[in-house]
């Protein structure tokens, strides 16, 4: 019982690490996301239990082709640890290159020198699924989640669905 008096005072946060809180999971919005920062060919829509971003390849584009979600409202991260997603690359043969971030303002790329954190992994398709984590505790404030897709690495489109986003 001792240690476990020594693990509570030196923790980082009093939350419970499985304590969670929902932004968006199959299609049900808990918090509102539209589509944010777009550039390049392709598309982006709201589907029954996803967010879906399809990009065209388009090798004359570098990091121009872009499709990006973000909050409507900015939110505070203060008491967070980690904001995650997840994400699927549905296409036969494709890499999707996928980011979560955060920035305190809401039309901002992803790539942008105003993100204030990011977090990005590569998909290979299809059907690979991605829980993508970003750390968060050492912020605070109010700030937009964006999710986005950049570049195709294929000839044709890459689509990218998003099913859940949360935090922790």
């Amino acid at each position: 019982m001792l240690g476990m008096a020594n693990n509570l005072r030196i923790g980082c946060k009093s939350k419970a690490p499985d304590t969670l809180k929902l932004f968006y999971e199959n299609g049900v919005e808990y918090v509102d996301f539209e589509a944010g920062y777009c550039s390049g060919a392709g598309s982006q829509s709201k589907e029954a239990t996803y967010l879906q971003m399809v990009n065209t390849a388009d090798t004359s584009q570098f990091r121009g082709n872009v499709k990006t979600y973000v909050s409507s409202k900015p939110i505070n991260v203060t008491d967070l640890v980690t904001i995650k997603a997840i994400c699927t690359c549905i296409t036969e043969n494709a890499t999707a290159h996928t980011r979560v971030g955060i920035a305190r303002f809401k039309d901002e790329a992803i790539w942008s020198n105003t993100v204030e954190a990011e977090f990005s992994q590569t998909l290979n398709g299809p059907g690979e699924d991605l829980t993508q984590t970003l750390f968060v505790n050492t912020l605070s404030g109010m700030y937009y989640i964006i999710v986005s897709i950049l570049e195709a690495a294929t000839t044709g489109d890459t689509t990218l669905r998003v099913s859940k986003i949360w935090a922790t």
